[in-house]
C-alpha cells in the first residue's frame, strides 16, 4: 500500500547551547564532592579560541575571563585545553570535548594539566551554562541526558541560579555545611526542561560534522582490534567478549580480535594520540584501519580518579580529509580508531560493566555519540551503560546497514541524501519525509508499506524511485 502523509510539526524552542558528548564516567555523589576533588572551581566567561602548532601537530585551547574563584589558588585567566588535535592528514576526534561559545559564561570543574592548562575533570558532564530565565540568572548542565537516574547514588544534575548555587557551593567546600543540592534546585525546572527539548536526530547522534566519521567496507573487511600486551589486569580478558557483543548484535559490523600491541608512546605533546600514534601503526600495521585498547592512561590525558569516580576511559577516532560514499551515503573517512582507559578502572566495575564501558568506547570509535537518558536504556546513554539494546542497534544499522537482506522493522527517511543507486528494505513500512536524491542516484524501496510525504520533491512516476510492495525476505 503506497499512500501519502500529512505531516505537522510540533514547533518547541530549540536548545541553542553547544551540545557536547561525553564519555565514560562515574560521576561523584554531588557537585560538593566533585568540587573538593578538583584543583579550581571557576566561574569564567569564554574570551578567546586560540591554536598553537608545533612539529605539525596543532592544539586547541579556550582562554576565558575569571568572574568568580569559587575554589583553588587564585589566578585572572584560565586557559583551557580541548582533546581535538589536527595534524595535515587527520583530526583525533574524543568524545566529551566541549565546544565553548565565546561571550558565554560557565561554571567549570578543572583539573590542572603539567603545561599549566585546565580541563574539566569529567569532561562535558558537569559543566554548566549560564543563561537567564524569566530574568534570573540560572546555572544549566550542558547536556541534560548526563542526568544520572534517580535510582542510582548520584545527584542529578539541578538547574540552579547562579547567585544561590555559588555561595552554597563555597560554603559545602569549606565545610560550612552540608551539601543539599535538590533543596536549592531552580523552582522552575521543569517548565525550563519542557522548553529545552532536543528535537533531532530522534535518539542517535554521531559527531556534529557535515560528514559523519564512517569505516568503509563493513562488514566485509573486518576492523582489527588489538589490546595492549601489559594489559589491564583482572579486566583486559573480557575484551573479546565484549566485541563478540558487538558482532552478534551489530550485524553491519565485524570486529577482528587481532591480538596484543605493544604500542608504548613517548608522550611528546602530552599525548598517547597524535603523529607518533599514526607512524606506529602505519610502520607495524601497514595502513590506518586499525583500534588500539591502551590502558592505565600512558600518557596521564585523563584526570585521576578519585576513588571510583572520575573520567573512566575515552573513545574516539582520526578522520581524515577525504570522503567515500556507501549505502546512498556521503560519508568522512575512519581511521586509526582509539579507545583510552584510565588507571585503576578495573578495580571500580565488575564483570558485565567491564564489558559494557568497553562495548560502549569502542563504539565511539565507530562514530556514535550518546543516546539520551530519557529515551530508554541502551548501552551509549551517558553515565549508565548497560547492555546493547534496540535503540543502540537502530543507531548503528543506520550507518552499518545489515546485508541486504536483512530487514528493519520500520525505514524512516528524514534528510537523507543519496548519492549513488540503493535498496531499502523493512519488513512493516518505509516512511519518507525527506529526502534528496543526488546526481540522478536511483533508490528502490521494498516494503508493505511505503508512506510518503507530499513535502517530498520526487514523485515515484520519474524513474528514481521504484516502489515493491513485498515482503521483504
Amino acid at each position: 500500500m503506497v499512500r501519502m502523509k500529512t505531516t505537522f510539526l510540533l514547533l518547541i524552542l530549540l536548545w541553542v547551547f553547544s551540545s557536547s558528548k561525553a564519555t565514560t564516567i562515574l560521576p561523584f555523589a554531588n557537585l560538593a564532592e566533585m568540587a573538593k576533588a578538583s584543583d579550581r572551581v571557576v566561574l569564567v566567561r569564554a574570551i578567546e579560541h586560540k591554536q598553537i602548532t608545533e612539529h605539525g601537530v596543532t592544539r586547541f585551547y579556550t582562554h576565558f575571563e575569571l568572574l568568580d574563584n569559587i575554589s583553588g589558588r587564585l589566578s585572572n585567566g584560565i586557559i583551557v585545553q580541548h582533546d581535538r588535535i589536527k595534524t595535515p592528514q587527520y583530526e583525533r576526534l574524543l568524545f566529551g570535548d566541549i565546544d565553548y561559545i565565546l561571550g558565554k559564561t560557565y561554571l567549570l570543574f578543572l583539573v590542572e594539566n603539567e603545561n599549566f592548562t585546565y580541563q574539566p575533570i569529567l569532561a562535558s558532564y558537569g559543566v554548566y551554562i549560564q543563561t537567564v530565565h524569566l530574568k534570573n540568572k540560572i546555572l544549566t548542565p550542558i547536556e541534560f541526558e548526563a542526568n544520572i537516574a534517580s535510582s542510582t547514588p548520584y545527584e542529578p544534575l539541578y538547574i540552579y541560579r547562579s547567585n544561590t548555587l555559588i555561595p552554597k557551593l563555597k560554603d559545602a567546600i569549606n565545610g560550612k555545611q552540608i551539601w543539599n543540592g535538590s533543596s536549592i534546585k531552580y523552582e522552575y525546572s521543569q517548565a525550563f526542561y519542557n522548553t529545552t527539548i532536543r528535537t533531532a536526530p530522534a535518539h542517535c547522534t554521531f559527531l556534529n560534522s557535515d560528514t559523519i566519521p564512517h569505516w568503509s567496507n563493513f562488514p566485509s573487511l573486518p576492523l582489527p582490534v588489538w589490546s595492549h600486551v601489559n594489559g589491564d589486569p583482572g579486566c583486559s580478558h573480557l575484551l573479546p567478549t565484549a566485541m563478540a557483543n558487538m558482532n552478534n548484535n551489530y550485524g553491519g559490523i565485524q570486529l577482528d580480535s587481532a591480538g596484543t600491541h605493544n604500542y608504548n608512546p613517548s608522550c611528546a605533546g602530552g599525548s598517547a594520540i597524535g603523529n607518533e600514534y599514526i607512524d606506529w601503526i602505519d610502520a607495524n600495521y601497514g595502513e590506518s584501519r586499525h583500534m588500539l585498547l591502551q590502558y592505565n592512561d600512558p600518557c596521564n590525558e585523563i584526570p585521576d580518579l578519585s576513588g571510583c569516580s572520575g573520567i573512566l576511559a575515552r573513545g574516539g577516532l582520526l578522520i581524515t580529509n577525504t570522503v567515500h560514499t556507501e549505502h546512498g551515503k556521503l560519508w568522512r573517512d575512519a581511521a586509526y580508531g582509539t579507545v583510552l582507559i584510565n588507571n585503576g578502572v578495573c578495580a571500580c566495575l565488575t564483570d558485565s560493566k567491564y564489558i559494557n564501558l568497553l562495548t560502549h568506547e569502542m563504539t565511539h570509535a565507530l562514530g556514535f555519540g550518546h543516546i539520551a537518558n530519557g529515551s530508554g536504556a541502551a548501552n551509549m546513554n551517558t553515565g549508565k551503560q548497560g547492555s546493547i539494546t534496540a535503540l543502540d542497534i537502530q543507531c548503528v544499522d543506520y550507518a552499518y546497514p545489515p546485508t541486504e537482506n536483512d530487514c528493519n522493522t520500520l525505514e524512516t527517511l528524514d534528510g537523507l541524501n543519496i548519492y549513488t543507486p540503493m535498496t531499502l528494505r523493512a519488513s512493516s513500512e518505509i516512511n519518507i519525509i525527506n529526502l534528496n536524491l543526488k546526481n540522478l542516484a536511483q533508490l528502490t524501496l521494498i516494503a508493505p508499506t511505503i508512506v510518503i510525504d507530499p513535502s517530498v520533491d520526487i514523485p515515484a512516476n520519474t524513474g528514481l524511485i521504484t516502489i515493491q510492495e513485498d515482503q521483504c525476505n
